[in-house]
């Protein structure tokens, strides 16, 4: 199973080139690199075919890295980027399929408020949420 960080200090003071490196290594994750550089690049090639899918991979990813934070992942799989490449993937993706983008902020949106729903929920019973990512 995932790790768990023991307690609730899970947003310390890191270091504006640690997020920088995280982001970076999320979106190197999509071609399966634990590399910041390789994520640079990778942002460089979407961001030369267009602004907004470059825009859309680096809020996607972040966002998804800031999930991992708030639900107390492993610091070791999140500085690896592990939780950034899904998002990196859907942040573009929402910028291509952007047929209406308004709908697209309120089903994130609300995906968001019941994500944080449930996990409240969970821990208020006592239950921490299960995961099935087992290795």
């Amino acid at each position: 199973p995932l790790k768990r960080r023991g307690n609730r200090d899970n947003f310390k003071i890191y270091s504006m080139r640690d997020y920088i490196k995280t982001i970076l290594r999320g979106v190197g994750q999509v071609m399966l690199q634990n590399n910041a550089l390789t994520g640079l690049l990778f942002l460089a090639g979407i961001f030369y075919n267009s602004w907004l899918m470059g825009l859309g991979a680096i809020a996607g990813n972040f966002i998804s890295t800031i999930s991992a934070k708030f639900l107390k992942y492993s610091e070791e799989d999140i500085k690896n980027g592990l939780y950034g490449f899904n998002g990196t993937l859907v942040g573009i993706a929402i910028w291509f399929f952007r047929y209406d983008y308004k709908k697209y902020v309120r089903i994130f949106g609300n995906s968001i408020m019941l994500l944080i729903l449930l996990y409240n929920r969970f821990t208020i019973q006592g239950n921490e949420p299960v995961n099935n990512f087992s290795t």
